[in-house]
């Protein structure tokens, strides 16, 4: 196992899950271990590599769209954009500071894990300094204009803004909270369809009122014929679809099929005029969502490879340079050892010559 294996399964996108990915490092890890030993320069530079993958893939598995969209920044209002999961929206308090429009990313030993509009920093928060989105929340009196932060606040408030304005768009009416709602509690996004009969179904988990026109609803007996389409609110009927934008999908490219049919029977030409205007009346960040969810997680993967093969390739050639300093000083100081010894040589040689002489000559 070797980067040049790891790149190219991320080429081939062979990579099927994080993990899998983390699996390959290790054994590099582990055969840079084995073969270097424990204290070696690469063993310790692949031990922090290891630890850096480990931080990027625990980011990849809370969102991996706000990890992808963070990274590349395609757009200037990338934080506006929403994932096809959508992220439930706070307010949440630092100290020092005033309530802050975010997004809750998760939950974990009694903190919310956070990410602020407007400058898009992170922090945790504890939840009993964090409720639930409402209208109210923002209104700045005017003490609080005067605070050194305000700027900052109403341009979050205006990304914020951005964003909801953006869900209504793709997928439907939001519904803010009422005042002080804390985070455990139930609250969903609400989406309204229309029937053909102009009765309307309310899905959502609040309150009593809803849930009655629901319950009402359901007892009517449905035609076979009545097409009706119940949208899940969020994390509900996991198996049927797993987010909004699935829904969203199913319904543009069955508004297609529906609007091409229809566009063949078209007797006239003003028909169809009106017909392909109406295609033209879709999201306008449909293609975008489109494209993002259909791109895999490769980009960022690939640049970190390049870096670290870079480092790599550095390392590897100071390592030679070194290497060669040693064997030339080695090579240097094996000839001084074999000149010091043959002149050792021919002075015991030249001594015995000298002693067989006096011999002879006593």
């Amino acid at each position: 196992m070797d980067f040049s294996l790891i790149r190219k399964r991320i080429q081939n996108f062979q990579y099927t899950s994080t993990h899998s990915f983390l699996a390959d490092v290790k054994w590099i890890l582990h055969n840079s271990s084995v073969y270097n030993g424990g204290r070696h320069n690469l063993t310790l530079i692949m031990k922090n590599l290891l630890k850096q993958l480990t931080k990027e893939v625990a980011e990849i598995e809370i969102c991996f769209e706000c990890y992808e969209m963070s990274n590349k920044k395609m757009a200037k209002n990338w934080f506006c954009v929403p994932c096809s999961k959508l992220h439930t929206l706070v307010s949440a308090k630092l100290k020092g500071f005033p309530y802050w429009p975010a997004k809750l990313l998760r939950i974990d030993k009694g903190q919310a894990d956070v990410r602020f509009f407007g400058e898009h920093d992170r922090a945790w928060v504890q939840l009993n300094s964090v409720y639930l989105l409402t209208k109210q929340n923002f209104t700045l009196t005017p003490s609080e204009r005067k605070l050194p932060c305000a700027d900052s606040l109403l341009r979050a408030i205006e990304e914020l803004n951005e964003h909801i304005r953006i869900i209504e768009q793709l997928i439907g009416k939001f519904l803010y909270a009422e005042p002080k709602t804390p985070l455990n509690a139930e609250f969903d996004y609400v989406q309204v369809e229309k029937r053909k009969d102009n009765r309307k179904r309310i899905i959502e988990n609040g309150s009593s009122e809803e849930r009655e026109v629901n319950e009402n609803y359901d007892h009517k007996k449905k035609k076979p014929n009545n097409e009706f389409e119940q949208v899940p609110s969020l994390g509900d009927d996991e198996e049927v679809h797993s987010s909004f934008l699935d829904v969203l999908l199913q319904r543009v490219s069955k508004r297609e099929s529906i609007e091409t049919n229809h566009i063949e029977k078209a007797e006239n030409t003003s028909e169809i005029e009106e017909n392909v205007q109406r295609e033209d009346d879709r999201p306008p960040l449909f293609h975008r969502y489109n494209s993002l969810l259909n791109e895999q997680m490769t980009a960022t993967l690939k640049a970190l490879y390049d870096d670290l093969n870079t480092a790599y390739r550095r390392r590897e050639k100071a390592l030679k340079q070194e290497f060669n300093r040693v064997l030339k000083n080695v090579h240097l100081h094996h000839q001084k050892v074999i000149a010091k010894l043959k002149k050792e040589h021919a002075t015991e040689i030249e001594r015995l010559q000298n002693n067989t002489m006096e011999s002879d000559v006593e």
